[in-house]
């Protein structure tokens, strides 16, 4: 978020902040990064279908909106509708902001509830991220080529 919000200003309080935090907690740069390269269970929304649509914020590049959810779209993450939070920055009205939080809840109980699943006793996370790419991420690209068709 800082890559594309942020200001010089923001740069030296995230790095400051990183500094103070390792006399806490020393291991935990080190940590952060084995849990990036050894798991495999983050995978990367660009590469889940059908994700590829997401280059189409490409058309948007110059508002920041589309530059966060490319940035998004390209970093390994857990799929499992949590770690997609960062989207609703993408929301100007509390009405792309409802039609978000609308669309989530939608691909959330079609993931719980779709055929082969547990539904009560639990769904794999494993078949959430096609899910959470046509539910969160496609509505939050609609959200960016919208605004960009608005603005012309």
């Amino acid at each position: 978020m800082l890559a594309v919000y942020g200001n010089r200003e923001g740069w030296k309080r995230a790095a400051l902040f990183a500094v103070l935090t390792v006399p806490l907690l020393p291991t935990w740069p080190l940590g952060w990064w084995h849990n990036l390269r050894s798991e495999p269970s983050y995978p990367v929304p660009l590469f889940v279908f059908p994700g590829a649509l997401l280059v189409l914020a490409v058309l948007a590049w110059r508002d920041p909106g589309a530059r966060l959810l490319l940035a998004l779209a390209c970093m390994p993450q857990r799929l499992w509708f949590y770690d997609q939070l960062p989207l609703w920055l993408l929301c100007r009205t509390w009405q792309q902001g409802t039609m978000l939080a609308i669309a989530s809840w939608i691909g959330y109980w079609g993931w719980r509830l779709s055929p082969g699943q547990y539904a009560w006793e639990g769904s794999s996370p494993a078949t959430a991220p096609i899910w959470v790419v046509s539910f969160l991420y496609l509505p939050a690209l609609a959200l960016v080529l919208y605004s960009r068709y608005r603005s012309r």
